[in-house]
């Protein structure tokens, strides 16, 4: 069946953003450099400093990542390959 619809039937619609992350805490330079991704199940980027922020995204393993030097604890901050910024546990991190 064929028709016309009235434009006030139509809802407006709006690309939902990616979530945006937090800046971090401090700076070390010693942390600088490519990162690779250790979990074989992967690693969420998240827009914060631990398990209870947001996920931005999640990595495959092997995936990687460039950190300028920030960190929360031990969070760093980092641009994945996808472009997005935010914080992954050092621990699930190798340094290349």
């Amino acid at each position: 069946m064929c028709g016309w619809v009235d434009a006030t039937d139509i809802e407006p619609y709006s690309i939902p953003s990616a979530p945006t992350a937090e800046y971090p805490e401090s700076i070390s330079d010693d942390i600088i450099g490519q990162y690779k991704v250790k979990p074989l199940m992967g690693l969420n980027l998240r827009t914060g400093a631990g398990t209870h922020k947001a996920r931005i995204e999640t990595m495959r393993h092997g995936t990687i990542v460039q950190c300028n030097g920030g960190h929360t604890g031990d969070w760093y901050y980092v641009i994945s390959k996808k472009g997005n910024i935010g914080f992954c546990l050092k621990s699930y991190l190798t340094k290349l």
